[in-house]
């Protein structure tokens, strides 16, 4: 996968394993489930995205998805 900045595609086992530690055992088997097949489709990945443009035109900051599972963990927490 090209790396975007500090940012790069994470295969879906590392992204799971990011759910399972976020949300415990388990929560990232569907994410593995979903993304593994579309993980190893050919170049480019159909969930790469250039995100230069919108990056120029819109005040935003990308952050990792560990970063992001971690600052909205407690809306996916059990109630």
């Amino acid at each position: 996968m090209a790396l975007l900045g500090r940012y790069r595609g994470i295969p879906p086992e590392e992204f799971g394993a990011i759910l399972d530690q976020a949300f415990g055992p388990g929560a990232g088997a569907g994410a593995v489930a979903v993304y593994g097949p579309l993980w190893n489709l050919d170049e480019p990945p159909p969930l790469a995205v250039d995100m230069q443009p919108v990056l120029q035109l819109l005040p935003v900051s990308m952050r990792t998805m560990r970063e992001w599972i971690t600052e909205h963990a407690s809306a996916f927490a059990a109630k």
